[in-house]
């Protein structure tokens, strides 16, 4: 799945699937893998080619919230839960099946509001972030291995409003074969800062926060800090607990989600960092004394 997820360019998908097709020709890999594994390993290789508008980094690489998507196919992801998880068929009465997917949807997302009822009494352990009692644990979770990993990067300041990120050290396990012989893009990110409305916003190229909601590893280099500014509202446990509420918190969980919307419009639809309106977090910090 590497193949899916480490170029970011359409000319560098086709390079690495032409890098691919040489490494299964190589004198070693002849030696270690059989004929019938690099037959399948040849075979996956060119379906992902078919696949690329699915599956392909490069078009996915700023599509928002697709944190844990595997395809950028809706078709595939509703075929996934109605057919497989539900067990409907083309041979199922058109009424039965959709009645059974409104049942299962139903009970989806009121299994998914008790959890995050629950959630929000839970004390979070693992974490010394200031966030740690914020944030649902997962993405806490990433958001910290993210910051633990910021000093791995070199940062330069190359504008104003620019700084430029990188990493080009390799684990002394990537010099042994094979992972020697798999191309790894040498990669410098562009960190912008942008001000609009007399706010500041942040924004990566690499197109983690576009994907994900939670700073990548260059960002928290250079702020070299967390705060729940930083993250995307859908990552903070009040969201999932009172969004769509008939209470005052309910409705400041939905304004909040089309303030950010209105922010990425206004950013030339790209996302940036601190997207949420400061005059809303504080009326939310007082209605959660947080």
């Amino acid at each position: 799945m590497r193949q899916c997820n480490e170029h970011e360019k359409q000319s560098e998908q086709f390079k690495s699937c032409n890098e691919l097709r040489d490494f299964l020709k190589h004198e070693r890999t002849v030696q270690d893998l059989s004929v019938s594994c690099r037959a399948v390993v040849t075979t996956f290789a060119e379906a992902l080619v078919g696949k690329e508008k699915y599956l392909g980094n490069h078009i996915r690489m700023y599509t928002t919230n697709c944190m844990d998507s595997e395809t950028t196919s809706p078709v595939e992801s509703q075929n996934s839960i109605v057919k497989e998880k539900l067990g409907i068929s083309g041979k199922m009465d058109i009424h039965k099946g959709i009645e059974k997917i409104a049942d299962n949807t139903n009970r989806t997302i009121q299994r998914q509001k008790e959890e995050a009822l629950r959630l929000l009494n839970l004390a979070n352990m693992a974490s010394r972030s200031p966030t740690k009692d914020i944030m649902i644990p997962k993405s806490q979770a990433i958001a910290d291995g993210n910051f633990d990993c910021r000093n791995r990067y070199r940062l330069v300041k190359a504008g104003e409003n620019e700084w430029w990120c990188w990493n080009f050290a390799r684990d002394k396990a990537e010099y042994a074969w094979p992972w020697n012989a798999i191309p790894q893009f040498v990669r410098v990110r562009k960190v912008t800062r942008t001000i609009y409305n007399r706010q500041t916003f942040l924004r990566c190229d690499c197109g983690y926060y576009d994907r994900i909601g939670i700073p990548c590893g260059h960002i928290f280099r250079l702020v070299n800090c967390m705060s729940m500014e930083m993250f995307h509202i859908r990552h903070w446990k009040v969201y999932d607990a009172h969004y769509g509420d008939k209470t005052r918190l309910g409705s400041l969980m939905i304004q909040a989600q089309v303030c950010t919307l209105l922010y990425y419009l206004v950013s030339t639809l790209q996302v940036y960092l601190y997207v949420t309106n400061y005059s809303l977090l504080q009326t939310i910090h007082i209605k959660l004394n947080l």
